[in-house]
């Protein structure tokens, strides 16, 4: 029983980065488009089932931080389901659905989180940190040569897009066409800006990390190198933002860890030369210096464009929501109800009411929207009782992490650069709901309470 679930744990390693993929697309016809049966939660669902027979249905809650992460999200969905209730008739119903109904969904999902912790937590017990290693460095090389095949593939080079769509099997990549026509890549995501959760939370932290503590460590510099290389090439401002934002961190940890005057004064030299080249406009004539500009600061500031205009919608609403309701929220999945108020509001510019799918959102084609983006919809769902039950999880993780350094390793680091780089990208872009790379990598204190204790001494 321990080698099947040895395995499972490890192809659920494995499909991290496919994980948002629907698990075999074309059975995905008999569920609704917002089926939840994704490769994620088949895994999932699988290897439950075999901890579940394997320890006779007894589940011990072993650690603080486990049982701290369950009550949390636990008492997430309480507050969400009793603040719902009690907006009921004040809400009314709006696009078929009342609070209750639209509330459902994510507070399912929140249980969900609960229960992919205390997954991650049996993962981290049964799967070495060498075998999770292993299978990283492979997730890094296959990730690697796909975004080489997917340049070329944009570049249309048309034998490399026979051979890529004939490899792709069980359609789980992006196809050769639709690559061709956005003139971007995306990797294992669905979409480019899917890259700035697949690289920038798992993949690159991971390589940085490594890098760290690493003795031989050009592997993980090259690594560093090609995925930078590739999110240039995903124009995608999200996943530019997600890249600042890791080197940011990454510089940090660097720092901390390599305290002499030459790597000081490399660092300083490095923030004037970044400081010069955006300030004098140096690159603006250069094809790489505009994509870099329009991507990293016109557009994630533009409320002209559609996407992004429409995404700044759902967050100007989500804190109008926390304004109105800052308690309690409104209960995650309900911050729809107030969207036209909030958008038709005069604190909100015209050229944001004008925007085509925000004006779609607004005549109910698009159905009753959620809170959008992470941050923002935590914090308009669950209000400020919310965000203290947040923060005491993230220093139940640290005192978790302090208390077993040497088992969680450069993993610390890992989740340092993972999770400062998620929630700051998911300020106006991306999701927690069924996002299992992601938990992963907010679960990585786990491994503090849960590797084995021969693990200590090994792979710092």
């Amino acid at each position: 029983m321990k080698k099947i679930l040895h395995f499972v744990f490890c192809s659920y390693l494995i499909t991290l980065p496919l994980m948002l993929f629907s698990f075999l697309k074309p059975f995905k016809a008999f569920f609704s488009t917002n089926s939840a049966i994704t490769n994620g939660f088949f895994l999932l669902l699988i290897g439950l089932l075999v901890i579940i027979i394997r320890s006779r249905g007894v589940i011990r809650l072993r650690s603080a931080f486990l049982r701290t992460s369950i009550l949390s999200f636990i008492v997430l969905v309480l507050i969400s389901l009793f603040t719902s209730m009690i907006l009921f008739q004040s809400f009314g119903v709006l696009y078929g659905e009342t609070t209750i109904t639209a509330s459902f969904a994510e507070n399912i999902y929140y249980l969900l989180i609960a229960v992919t912790f205390y997954y991650n937590a049996i993962l981290f017990e049964t799967v070495t940190k060498e075998t999770i290693c292993k299978i990283f460095d492979a997730l890094c090389i296959f990730n690697v040569l796909l975004g080489i095949v997917q340049l070329l593939l944009v570049n249309s080079y048309t034998v490399v897009s026979e051979i890529y769509d004939l490899l792709d099997v069980f359609d789980l990549f992006v196809d050769s066409t639709n690559l061709f026509s956005m003139g971007r890549i995306c990797l294992t995501a669905s979409e480019p800006a899917g890259m700035a959760i697949t690289i920038c939370v798992l993949l690159l932290p991971y390589s940085m990390s490594r890098y760290l503590y690493a003795e031989k460590r050009q592997k993980y510099l090259l690594f560093i190198i090609a995925f930078t290389i590739l999110c240039f090439f995903s124009l995608s401002s999200s996943t530019y933002v997600a890249l600042v934002v890791s080197y940011l961190v990454f510089a940090i940890l660097l720092y901390r860890k390599n305290r002499n005057p030459f790597f000081i004064t490399f660092v300083l030299l490095l923030v004037f030369v970044i400081g010069y080249i955006f300030v004098t406009g140096i690159l603006d004539d250069s094809y790489i210096g505009r994509q870099i500009n329009y991507y990293l600061f016109e557009k994630t500031t533009s409320t002209e464009n559609y996407s992004t205009g429409y995404r700044y919608s759902t967050v100007i609403n989500d804190f109008i929501c926390f304004v109105n309701y800052p308690i309690s929220g409104v209960g995650n999945g309900n911050q729809g109800f107030l969207y036209e108020s909030s958008i038709m509001s005069e604190y909100v510019s015209e050229t944001i009411q004008n925007n085509y799918l925000v004006i779609r959102a607004l005549n109910g084609n698009l159905g009753l929207l959620s809170g959008g983006p992470f941050v923002p919809s935590f914090i308009s769902g669950y209000g400020i009782a919310g965000i203290l039950i947040l923060i005491n999880q993230f220093l139940t993780a640290n005192r978790a992490i302090r208390k077993h350094p040497d088992r969680v390793g450069f993993f610390r680091e890992m989740y340092t650069i993972g999770t400062i780089t998620f929630l700051t990208v998911s300020f106006v872009s991306g999701g927690i709901e069924g996002n299992y790379l992601v938990l992963f990598v907010l679960s990585i204190p786990l491994m503090a309470e849960h590797f084995p204790e021969q693990e200590e001494d090994r792979l710092r």
